[in-house]
Order: C-alpha cells, then sequence, then structure tokens
C-alpha cells in the first residue's frame, strides 16, 4: 500500500512540474525589450534629430537624449500604438521647459534660446511604434 502511494505522489510531483515547465499562458510568452533607431544631427555623435521606437516593455523605461533646441522648437511624434508617452523638455542647464502626456500623434511647440538641451521620454508598459522628429524635414519614419 505505501508503495502504492508513493507512486501516485512521484507521479502527480512529476506532472505539476512538468505542467509549470511547460506552461504557455500569456504572460510567459510576452517579450520585454525596444528597438531604438537613432538619427544625429549633422557631425555629430550625441545631438539626436530623428528616432523611432519599436517594440514592447513589460516595465517602465526612461529614455534620455540631446539634441539642439532653435529659438522655435517642434518636435513631432507619431505614436501609431496605444501606449503613452511622458516627454519631458530641459534646457541645457537642467530647467524643466514642458511636460505632457502623449497618446497618438502630436506636435509639440515651444520657444526656447538656441542652445543644446535634453528630451527625456517616460515609457510605462506596453507596446510601442513610435517615430520623433525634431525640428525638421518629415523622413516618413
Amino acid at each position: 500500500m505505501k508503495k502504492r502511494i508513493m507512486i501516485i505522489l512521484t507521479v502527480a510531483i512529476i506532472g505539476f512540474i512538468s505542467f509549470n515547465l511547460i506552461s504557455t499562458d500569456e504572460a510567459s510568452m510576452k517579450t520585454d525589450g525596444l528597438q531604438t533607431n537613432i538619427t544625429y544631427i549633422d557631425g555629430s555623435t550625441e545631438l539626436v534629430s530623428d528616432m523611432t521606437i519599436e517594440g514592447s516593455l513589460l516595465t517602465s523605461k526612461q529614455l534620455t537624449f540631446q539634441t539642439n533646441f532653435q529659438k522655435d522648437n517642434t518636435i513631432r511624434i507619431k505614436n501609431s500604438a496605444s501606449s503613452s508617452i511622458h516627454v519631458t523638455v530641459r534646457n541645457i542647464d537642467g530647467k524643466k521647459l514642458l511636460s505632457e502626456k502623449i497618446t497618438g500623434d502630436r506636435d509639440i511647440i515651444f520657444s526656447t534660446s538656441p542652445e543644446p538641451g535634453t528630451i527625456e521620454l517616460a515609457l510605462t508598459n506596453g507596446k510601442y511604434d513610435v517615430a520623433i522628429n525634431i525640428n525638421g524635414i518629415d523622413q516618413g519614419q
């Protein structure tokens, strides 16, 4: 009788372990990662003019990059996914010029002194398919 119980328990434990290892529920199939493609301002290796972001995130992430601001600036964001992006723009001294939450397509227009500055993108969990153009001609990204 003891042998029979031990065999049944062993089979149950092996079955339970196998079921958990081979589980195909949706959470275990989600991927976490972004692909970013960056175009730099002519002659620079740090100042960004265009960027695309594709992929999905399971946790929040922040992307920070530098660019060159003009007197009048336009940041064009094309977000074809439903995830939101929190955009913060800072001048060379780190002073916050603006902060906005973006869902969908949006042009952010602002004025500042012509100098380098920083753009921070706070991405929440979700899918992303975003094209960002800063003070330039739309290149169809």
